[in-house]
Parts: C-alpha cells; sequence; structure tokens
C-alpha cells in the first residue's frame, strides 16, 4: 500500500511537471496575463506628486530642483515602458523572476513586499532598477545565464542600485558635475567627463559588492559566481557557439557554390564588447576579480544553485531563447533571427514557430534585397565573431534573385510540411509576386533555355538524389556559370500544379489594371499625398483608435517635454475624439491603457500588438512595409472589434526659442527693426495634428489626415480638425 501511495504521488508529479511545461511544438509568444498591475494605470502626475513627499527635506536646499527633475522624467518615462507592451505581468517568466527573488530575500520580507519584478521583451542582456522599486529583467539576460544562481546575484546587484538609490544619485550628481558645483567648478570639460565616468563606476562597484553580500545572506551557493561576469563579456553574441550547416537553407534541388562558404570563420573576441575604454562601466575583468578575490575567502559551502529548481531555469531561458527568435526579427537582425532558430531547432527539429521565423526573415532579405537597400539589415560578414559568420558569408554572396528564390524555395518547402498553417500560404503568395515583379525576366528565361527534362510534370517521375539528377544540374552549372544552381531551385516547385497555380495568379495580380500596381515606394508616397488633398472619405460606420497621443514640447527648458501638461491635454484630446465621434454618428472604440480596469488584461496585449504592427510599418519604410508575422492574430483583431480599420492620432504642440539670427538681421535694417524685435522676444509655436488610419487587412493607409494648426494648442482649431477627420471616416466615398 505505502510503495502504491509513493508510486501515484510521483506519477501525479510527473503529471503536473507536463502540465506546466510549455509545449515547444506549439509555442506561441508570451503575453501578460491575469490582472493588470494598478501601476500600469494610475496616472504618472499622481505618482510623481507621490514620489516628490517622500524626498528628504534635508537634500532640498541643495539637490531639492534636481530631485525633483529627475522623479518627473524617470516616472512618466517608466511609465511609457509600462504601457508599450514590452513589460510583461503574470506570465511565466516574470512568475519566474518572482520566485527566484522570493528565495534570494527569504530572511527580508520586508524588503521583498517593495519590489516588483517584471520581465521585459528586449534582445538586450540587461536588468535595471528604477528609483521606486521596480526591477525590469529582459529576455535577452534571461536566455544568456547558466543557472538561476547567476540570476538571483543579478537581482541581487539591481536591488542595491534601489537600495542606495542610485538612479537618483547619478543624475543629482552629473547635473551637479554639468554646472560646474562645488568641487567641480573649476574643472575643464574633460576632467568632468572623467568625474561622471567615475562615479558611475563606483556606483556599479558599490552595487556588486553589495549585492554579493545580499545574495550570502541567502540559501544560493556562491561557488562559481564570478562567472556572471562571463556571461556580460559575451552576452553580444548567440546564446550558444555551434558550427552553421551548410546543408541548413538547401533543398532537395539547391547546392551552393562552395566559394559562397568560409573556409574558417574568425575567432572571439577574448576580452568582448564590454571592455571598451569609453564604457561607463568598470571593466568587466575588474568586476570579476573583485568578486573573485572576495569568494576565495569564503569557505566551502553546501548551498544550492539551484533554489526554485533546475528545470524551472532551464523552462524559463528556453522561453526567453524562443522570444529572442521573434525580437531579432522586429528589430531587422535577420542573420541573428535565423541563427537563433537554427540553434533552438537542433533540440526542437521542424517546429513550427521557428521555421516560420526563418521564413520571414528570408522574405524580409528578399524585399530589401529587391528594393536595393540590403545593407540596411544584413551585417556585413567581416563584422561577425563565431559561428554566425558563416550564415552571414552564405546571405551576402546572394544576389537579389538569389535571395528571392532561396527565400521562395525553403518557404514553399516550410508550406509543404504544415499545409494548413495560412502564413506560410501568405509568405509564399508574396514572394511569388516578389519573384514576378522583380525577377519576371528571369522566370521567362528558365522557361525558354532550361532544359526540358529538368522541370518534370509530375513530382514522382525520376530519382531527385539519382544519378541523372545530378548530371542534369552539373549540366545546367556548366551552362549558366556558378550561379546556374539557382535555376534547379523551380524543379521541384514546377512539379506541383498547386506552384504553378499560384505562379500564374501571381502574374494576373501583377498585371491587373491597378493604378499603383507598377508604382515605385516613392511614387506610391506621392499618390498618397495628392489622395489626401483631395479629401478622400472612408465609409465605415465603425473604427478603433489606439492609444491616442498628445505632447507638449518646449524646447527653451531644461526639461523640454512638458510631462504634466501633456497628461492633462491627452485627456482633454480623448474627450474630443468621443464628443466628435458621437456628433457624426461614428461607431468609436477607443484602445488606451489609462482607460482599461484592471481585468481587461486581453485589450492590454491587443494594444500591445497593434503597437508592434504599427512599428513594423514605419520600420520598413524602404520596402513599403512586410507582411505582418501573424496575420491570424490581426484578423483576430480585426473580427474581434468588427472593423478593419485601425486609427493612430495625436497632437504634437511644439515651442522653439526665440530665432536669434533672424531678429539680428531684421534689427540691422531701420525699417525692418520692430520684426528684429519680435523675432528676438517671441517663441516660435506651432501644433500638428495627425490621423492614419490603416486597413488592417491590406496594411495599407485607408485615408490620412496631417495638419498644421498654428500656434500654441489651439482647441478651437483641434476641434474642427478631430470633426473633419472622423466625418471623413464616417462618409461613402463619391
Amino acid at each position: 500500500m505505502k510503495y502504491r501511495l509513493i508510486l501515484g504521488l510521483l506519477l501525479v508529479g510527473i503529471f503536473l511537471q507536463r502540465l506546466s511545461a510549455q509545449n515547444w511544438d506549439h509555442y506561441t509568444p508570451i503575453q501578460a496575463s491575469g490582472e493588470i498591475p494598478a501601476e500600469f494605470l494610475s496616472l504618472s502626475s499622481f505618482k510623481f506628486a507621490r514620489e516628490k513627499e517622500n524626498l528628504n527635506p534635508a537634500d532640498h536646499h541643495s539637490n531639492g530642483k534636481p530631485q525633483e527633475d529627475f522623479l518627473l522624467q524617470s516616472q512618466f518615462l517608466i511609465d511609457e515602458l509600462l504601457i508599450s507592451g514590452k513589460v510583461l505581468f503574470n506570465d511565466p517568466l516574470s512568475l519566474y523572476l518572482g520566485k527566484v527573488a522570493d528565495k534570494l530575500l527569504a530572511s527580508r520580507p520586508e524588503l521583498r513586499q517593495e519590489l516588483r519584478i517584471y520581465a521585459v521583451k528586449s534582445s538586450s542582456a540587461n536588468a535595471f532598477a528604477t528609483n521606486n522599486g521596480i526591477i525590469f529583467v529582459n529576455t535577452g539576460l534571461l536566455a544568456q545565464l547558466e543557472n538561476e544562481a547567476q540570476l538571483a546575484y543579478i537581482l541581487a546587484h539591481e536591488i542595491q542600485h534601489y537600495l542606495g538609490k542610485h538612479p537618483l544619485n547619478q543624475y543629482v550628481e552629473t547635473i551637479r558635475i554639468d554646472q560646474g558645483a562645488g568641487m567641480f567648478k573649476r574643472q575643464s570639460l574633460d576632467e568632468r567627463l572623467l568625474a561622471k565616468t567615475n562615479y558611475s563606476r563606483e556606483l556599479e562597484l558599490e552595487a556588486d559588492l553589495k549585492g554579493l553580500d545580499l545574495y550570502l545572506e541567502s540559501a544560493y551557493d556562491p561557488a562559481g559566481l564570478d562567472q556572471v561576469f562571463d556571461v556580460l563579456r559575451w552576452s553580444y553574441l548567440p546564446f550558444d557557439e555551434v558550427p552553421f550547416s551548410r546543408e541548413f537553407l538547401q533543398t532537395e534541388h539547391i547546392t551552393y557554390p562552395e566559394s559562397y562558404f568560409l573556409q574558417s570563420v574568425s575567432g572571439i573576441n577574448p576580452e568582448g564588447e564590454g571592455e571598451e575604454e569609453g564604457n561607463n562601466h568598470p571593466s568587466l575583468n575588474k568586476r570579476q576579480a573583485a568578486i573573485a578575490n572576495r569568494l576565495a575567502s569564503l569557505p566551502k559551502s553546501s548551498k544550492s544553485h539551484n533554489l526554485v529548481g533546475e528545470n524551472e531555469f532551464k523552462n524559463a531561458r528556453e522561453m526567453a531563447r524562443f522570444e529572442l527568435s521573434h525580437l531579432f526579427y522586429q528589430q531587422r537582425e535577420y542573420q541573428k533571427a535565423i541563427y537563433n532558430s537554427y540553434l533552438l531547432g537542433r533540440d526542437h527539429g521542424h517546429n513550427l514557430y521557428l521555421q516560420k521565423n526563418i521564413c520571414q526573415s528570408l522574405y524580409a532579405l528578399a524585399r530589401y534585397a529587391n528594393a536595393r537597400h540590403l545593407g540596411d539589415v544584413l551585417q556585413a560578414s567581416s563584422a561577425c565573431e563565431g559561428e554566425i559568420q558563416q550564415l552571414a558569408s552564405l546571405l551576402e554572396h546572394f544576389t537579389d534573385y538569389e535571395m528571392t528564390t532561396v527565400a521562395l524555395a525553403h518557404t514553399w518547402d516550410r508550406h509543404l510540411e504544415f499545409p494548413q498553417d495560412p502564413d506560410l500560404d501568405s509568405l509564399v503568395n508574396a514572394l511569388l509576386l516578389e519573384m514576378v515583379e522583380h525577377h519576371g525576366d528571369f522566370l521567362d528565361r528558365l522557361y525558354r533555355e532550361s532544359p526540358a527534362d529538368s522541370l518534370p510534370a509530375d513530382p514522382s517521375n525520376g530519382d531527385p538524389n539519382g544519378k541523372y539528377d545530378k548530371l542534369r544540374r552539373n549540366r545546367e552549372n556548366e551552362k549558366y556559370g556558378e550561379k546556374g544552381y539557382i535555376y534547379s531551385a523551380f524543379v521541384g516547385m514546377f512539379a506541383h500544379p498547386d506552384f504553378r497555380l499560384r505562379l500564374e495568379n501571381a502574374k494576373a495580380s501583377f498585371n491587373q489594371t491597378d493604378s499603383t500596381a507598377h508604382l515605385t515606394f516613392r511614387e506610391r508616397k506621392k499618390a498618397l499625398r495628392k489622395a489626401r488633398k483631395e479629401g478622400k472619405s472612408l465609409g465605415t460606420d465603425q473604427i478603433v483608435m489606439v492609444q491616442p497621443l498628445f505632447q507638449k514640447i518646449d524646447r527653451r527648458k531644461e526639461i523640454p517635454v512638458r510631462y504634466i501638461a501633456g497628461e492633462t491635454g491627452q485627456r482633454t484630446f480623448t474627450t474630443m475624439l468621443s464628443e466628435n465621434a458621437e456628433m457624426v454618428g461614428l461607431g468609436l472604440n477607443l484602445l488606451e491603457v489609462s482607460r482599461l480596469q484592471t481585468s481587461q488584461v486581453a485589450e492590454f496585449n491587443d494594444i500591445a500588438r497593434l503597437n508592434d504592427w504599427i512599428s513594423d510599418r514605419f520600420a520598413h519604410d524602404e520596402v513599403g512595409g512586410l507582411l505582418p508575422p501573424d496575420q491570424a492574430e490581426i484578423d483576430r483583431l480585426v473580427q474581434k472589434y468588427g472593423t478593419r480599420y485601425f486609427a493612430w492620432t495625436g497632437t504634437l504642440s511644439l515651442t522653439e526659442k526665440p530665432n536669434t539670427y533672424l531678429g539680428c538681421f531684421y534689427l540691422a535694417l531701420v525699417y525692418t527693426a520692430p520684426l528684429g524685435v519680435y523675432h528676438l522676444l517671441s517663441p516660435s509655436r506651432n501644433t500638428l495634428y495627425f490621423t492614419l488610419v490603416y486597413d488592417l487587412k491590406t496594411g495599407g493607409i485607408a485615408l490620412a489626415n496631417l495638419a498644421s494648426i498654428g500656434a500654441g494648442a489651439r482647441y478651437d482649431l483641434m476641434q474642427s480638425n478631430i470633426y473633419d477627420t472622423l466625418l471623413r471616416i464616417k462618409q461613402k466615398p463619391g
């Protein structure tokens, strides 16, 4: 009976472990969940006022203004990050970070209660603390760590920054140095720069050593802890160093020339990137030595490196690594995205999430290659270190038509592997359109010159790995030269009737009588400007406006952004949007974080996804935008909100300094002296109003209104422009 009970408990434990583990075969990007924390929804001005009350009155005489300035700026900037969608909460990574913090601060429960710890979707291997007790840990750092103990020490380091009020103190000290206060009064510019650097390094060393003291209070093992500095030193490299297989991007019908590959890759810089002279942080070597010396004096310990659990650590790290593939894609670092997915694929095989990431990255490279902007997104192989250099060398050898063909062939193979996936299906069609639009002559030549027996009508005919297939490929290479290998890429694709049908559809789509079908991107922009002037209307009853913006900037001030005035203006602006929508009879759904309830985490995630979508549209201006990597998710938003039209709107009020040069010019002439006085004394004020309405089904701009509404934030003119825009959205064309 006893053994049955033990066996039963063991089976339950295994079941629960599997239940809680991530399903890597159906991986989806991490999102926030549960209730939205109150600090995500509170007004920044309210939090600033509360923080200001906690300032030490004894410091107010000499440091009061810089302290208030710091609290004002930092609070609003932190809140911008909180509502950006990059910060996660109640997600697996943030929950895991919280568990590690619980273990680290088991003897200090009061301190643990003060802290809020969030994971941030960022590829940068970094963590940072705020003055009010938030600790952010980037997924890029989690992806690089070797064990839970290293994470615990990094948290201890950041907690010491918080306890020592280092962010605030460093800001105040920097102001004092810049203003030449006290001991800095007689110092030169170079001496002041050195003083700022030294002060920053002092704070880092203090956080290192006092963080170690905090760490040693816990049950974590200190042995080998100094190796965390090796993680930081080489964190700019991929999370592993594995030779890039030459066969990885090859297909059944594509074998790349030997000259496309390096005989050997360059070595890794033994000092890493963190040792540059201009770095404000102290040398990683010195920091590592200081911690190693301290550890050497400690007795051997029987503590553990994994208090929460080794499996939980590895699971969290693997999630962070999966997130990196998408983050690199978002940042247009396509080589890193492909290599990161390649590394993960060693353990996860032909994982759909990873395979889509590779196809999306190849598609993006093809678009940039065809737009003659490949250099904007492709790092030269000579600038790479380690095994990723082999991939960089291969990609930089491709011509535009090779890049497009390789992307198409690889994506087609993945489509055959995952025929039900709508994103791969769309990518195939998009790449075929790229091929028709940019390389139609290549396709025509393929039909005219390629041997008939190299284009079998039935994929069941012949042995793709047999002697005759190899001889055919050799014959093509002899005929077309080194780059002749690319002709054979179409052998397998043309063998599929569905592919040939898609190609004919792509040709028909390209040749249809669309006035913008053959326009360059610059010409399309010109056509769009013309449409704006003509007052185009949209004719929809429903619109979604995402996170409306209102900002006031006064360049005459030390802190140009007028944070509190902007927050007040934004509330007025959104009220005007609602009132005018009601007047014109337009259904308006305002998606704004400050209007959400704590239970509306789904809407919070929708805003995050839409922010990513619009950022992606602007990021690819050179190529006119790319297919979104998850069109199915975009289609879900269209269905959820009952419209395909989503708008981004806002107002920017800008005050410039008086025009000194123009004023002096007018003063030099007697008859224009009054104008000179005016320009010397009067600041320049202007307010820009904008609304961009996008069709999420096509990805294009459906309607745009950009207007300069004169001096200051004129609410009457703003009201007029809002009404006009919403009326155009509501009215039917024609």
